[in-house]
């Protein structure tokens, strides 16, 4: 669950501005000011327009309590409201139109319409929830990797799982460095960002989704939410 949830979080911050300027009526402090400028700079930077946005990306899992630390690589492949994402044993794809979620490690294969899609992994309902629930704030600039990034905390105004994601932008270019997820129990969930490419070339092959494919083969369980 934690996975799917953060993975999503990361398309928000990627596919549009994380946070509107409709805020609650209070006091807006100049480094909450700062801090939506510096993401909506950010998601700015990596709109896909009419090209594909190719993310290679390291996720890591740490936990004090659970003695847990556990990283591994992904991809993500992203056109407008389509994408591919592969981790682990998990695949996501949208056409635009479907939405199917392959569990290879237990054979299982889900698919729905995207509009149906719960919360947790629909991109346009999870913008709509950051842009209105969460506030952001500019805490401090800091070296990482040889880069000087800004560190900018968005803070859910309800509590939830996660109380806060940090988010590292590239204080030259306003690149997306990494985000970080923290929950109440002292784990944390970071996906850094290692390479982005942009190509006016599409992969359509990424997007589709072959129903037909997964039905036959013997060894996947087709689950059909539509």
């Amino acid at each position: 669950m934690f996975k799917n949830l953060f993975i999503s979080i990361v398309l928000i911050l990627i596919i549009s501005p994380l946070l509107s300027n409709n805020q609650q009526e209070r006091h807006i402090t100049r480094y909450e000011v700062k801090g939506q400028e510096i993401l909506k700079k950010a998601s700015e930077k990596m709109k896909t327009g009419n090209d594909v946005l190719r993310i290679d990306f390291t996720y890591i899992i740490e936990s004090d309590e659970n003695d847990l630390y556990d990283t591994n690589t992904g991809k993500t492949f992203l056109h407008k409201k389509k994408y591919n994402i592969l981790m682990d044993d998990y695949l996501y794809i949208s056409d635009g139109h479907l939405a199917l979620t392959f569990l290879k490690d237990v054979g299982e294969v889900h698919v729905n319409y995207l509009e149906n899609v719960e919360q947790s992994m629909n991109p346009a309902q999870l913008l709509d929830d950051f842009k209105s629930h969460y506030r952001a704030k500019l805490i401090r600039e800091e070296n990482y990797n040889s880069k000087i990034v800004y560190l900018v905390d968005a803070i859910p105004n309800e509590p939830q799982a996660f109380f806060k994601y940090r988010v590292a932008v590239d204080s030259k270019n306003h690149e997306l460095v990494f985000i970080k997820a923290y929950d109440r129990h002292g784990g944390t969930y970071k996906i850094q960002i290692d390479e982005i490419k942009r190509s006016s070339e599409i992969p359509e092959e990424k997007f589709e989704i072959n129903i037909d494919k997964y039905k036959k083969d013997r060894d996947i369980d087709f689950i059909d939410l539509r």
